[in-house]
């Protein structure tokens, strides 16, 4: 028999939204991330279009979102008919049952990339209904943990991953079996004393007679053991095997597809498309490459997917309006009009933007390809500006400033040049957002910009939040307001960028055999660093650096570790960036199984920062503790 489970096939998310939505009060729960930033823009596009009256709120980790979960019952928003709730990319992986089970009447709809999904919400069927990509949910429900055993751990899933890989669950069952046996045997002893004795005590024919009757009775009584002991060794091996089968599930997480491509793709079975909706979409799936959530290929097919569809939005375009001409379009109207151009684009951020040799100093691959903490690489940076036939000083200047020349023949020099010292794959698939005659910007550097307002230092989720959904669309159109974050992502660029190559500078990365760690105390240019996502940048750059230092040794790279303590703070935040396979394949990330298994053993609490655990919180005085155990994990 089929478990029952509510993964909703991609050919259904339409339906199953414009269903559960009805007309009633959406509140819209969006986790952190640029990803979700696009899909909830996308989905407020939706609902504005149906007449939905939705509330937003930004959740960055489960304890913000059970505290806007408590907030909304005491509001009594429950006793409002029924209780709309939709997630994006938050509370997929968690027992989404613990937190709104209370609450009888309610639908909650999920849109969540990470997977794997909590097994708690996957066979729930009547409140909560996870947006998968699939189309076939039988064949992928069929490898997943059986929902017979569910009842086995009523404790959450982390404490049973906490409690798994160390035999600790065969020795539980041991010791059980070991119990049962020895009752068995104390009692088939005492048997054996009472019928001797009543052996001895009776005679004759009529006491033979009941002497095999006892005999018939004693094994039947011993059929009966031997059959209960068979059925405990079938249920230990089966619960043995379950658990087995949730370590499986639950060890290394990866994610799927990006959100807002999945939300698009709603938005196209609407016929809603739009090239700002699309340039969400877009944004979505170069924030899940930028943050290394997508394999190289994967992006590559994405692209590919991306790209036909601006094709076929143009081609939408040019049917609607006709001749230009014709529908008194004026010229002024179709430059101004937002069009996406796919292009190839180097590994350069935000170079349109500011000053060519900031870009190439400040920009992750081209700072740990050259070593730029290294007077050798700085030269190499002098050296390929100079092959480059751009003089130093139009290099330092704004980017518009330089001659059209020079920006037009920049990729071509770049790409011939680059390899000579040892910048190769300089160039990444992407698309460009074009509006007017002036304005340009790139999917990856819209992604930046956004990620360095989404998590204001020490601020408000809810206003960072705010401010980060206004600029989804006014930094197209809002000259002001695109300086203002442009400026911001500049200054955390930097500081990221510094902050690494000073660790690496005064040897302060830490390399064992099996990983490598840095520790980042306090300071005030640090403060950006409290940002989640810049704190996970800073981890991949320093990974890179390593990689690349030791690049001539062909070893597959190692995890890099980072911890950081933030100005008169009694916590540390820890996150980590996995190894990349060198044909771009993601390593299986199993950060937060360690960690949590790490503080079970330290008897510790742990603290998750981000609905991804991949940021957690210890306390400081558990740093060394924290270090033992990594390497005792990491070695094992």
């Amino acid at each position: 028999e089929k478990d029952s489970v509510m993964l909703v096939p991609k050919s259904q998310h339409l339906q199953t939204l414009r269903q559960l939505t009805g007309d009633d009060h959406i509140f819209l729960f969006v986790g952190p991330g640029v990803d979700a930033l696009c899909a909830a823009a996308m989905l407020a596009s939706v609902f504005r279009a149906w007449h939905l009256p939705f509330t937003q709120l930004a959740v960055l980790n489960l304890d913000e979102l059970e505290e806007k979960r408590r907030k909304l019952l005491d509001e009594g928003v429950e006793q409002a008919k029924k209780l709309k709730v939709i997630l994006i990319n938050c509370g997929g992986n968690d027992d989404l049952l613990a937190l709104f089970g209370e609450i009888s009447d309610i639908d909650i709809i999920v849109f969540d990339s990470r997977r794997p999904f909590s097994l708690k919400n996957v066979y729930d069927t009547n409140k909560i209904f996870l947006m998968d990509t699939v189309e076939d949910v039988d064949s992928l429900v069929s490898t997943f943990p059986s929902v017979e055993y569910m009842h086995i751990s009523e404790v959450s899933d982390e404490v049973v991953l906490q409690s798994l890989g160390d035999g600790e669950e065969e020795d539980e069952e041991e010791e059980e079996e070991s119990g049962s046996e020895a009752e068995d045997g104390e009692e088939d002893r005492r048997e054996s004393r009472d019928t001797e004795r009543e052996e001895r005590e009776e005679g004759g024919e009529e006491g033979e007679g009941r002497q095999d009757e006892r005999r018939l009775e004693r094994n039947k009584r011993r059929l009966e053991k031997m059959e209960r002991k068979r059925a405990r060794r079938e249920e230990k091996r089966r619960r043995i095997e379950y658990k087995r089968r949730v370590l499986d599930y639950y060890t290394g997480s990866y994610y799927d597809r990006s959100t807002s491509f999945v939300v698009y793709e709603i938005i196209e079975e609407l016929q809603m498309q739009s090239a700002e909706l699309l340039w969400h979409a877009v944004v979505g799936v170069s924030d899940m490459s930028f943050c290394e959530r997508t394999a190289s290929s994967d992006y590559l097919s994405f692209w590919t997917h991306l790209e036909n569809k601006v094709k076929h939005l143009e081609d939408i375009h040019r049917k609607t309006l006709g001749n230009a001409e014709e529908r008194n379009e004026t010229k002024a109207n179709a430059v101004e009009r937002a069009k996406l151009v796919p292009i190839l684009e180097p590994k350069l951020l935000l170079h349109r933007h500011w000053s060519l040799y900031d870009s190439l100093y400040f920009s992750p691959y081209t700072s740990t390809k050259l070593q730029l903490w290294r007077d050798a690489g700085q030269s190499k940076l002098s050296q390929l500006l100079v092959q480059m036939g751009i003089p130093l000083v139009a290099s330092r200047q704004k980017f518009e400033l330089m001659t059209t020349e020079m920006k037009q023949k920049l990729r071509e020099r770049l790409e011939t040049e680059a390899e000579k010292v040892g910048v190769k794959d300089l160039f990444v698939r992407t698309f460009l957002l074009q509006k007017g005659f002036r304005f340009e910007l790139s999917a990856f550097d819209a992604v930046l910009m956004l990620l360095s307002i989404l998590e204001e230092p020490g601020g408000n989720t809810a206003q960072s939040f705010t401010a980060a959904v206004d600029a989804v669309t006014s930094i197209v159109g809002d000259e002001r307001e695109f300086d203002a974050v442009l400026s911001r992502a500049v200054q955390s660029l930097r500081r990221v960028v510094s902050i690494g190559t000073s660790l690496i500078e005064r040897k302060q990365v830490t390399r064992n055999q099996r990983f490598s760690f840095a520790i980042v105390q306090g300071k005030p240019d640090s403060d950006v660093l409290q940002n989640c996502q810049l704190l996970r940048m800073l981890a991949r750059y320093l990974r890179d650096a390593v990689d690349e230092r030791r690049r001539k040794g062909f070893r597959q790279g190692k995890p890099l570790i980072l911890f950081y303590q933030a100005q008169k703070s009694d916590t540390i935040m820890v996150t980590a960036a996995q190894p990349i396979m060198a044909s771009g394949t993601l390593v299986a990330d199993n950060f937060s199984t360690i960690c949590l298994r790490i503080v079970s053993d330290l008897k510790e609490t742990l603290k998750w920062k981000t609905f991804a655990r991949d940021v957690c919180e210890i306390h400081k005085d558990l740093l060394q503790e924290f270090l033992d155990g990594l390497h005792n994990e990491l070695q094992g």
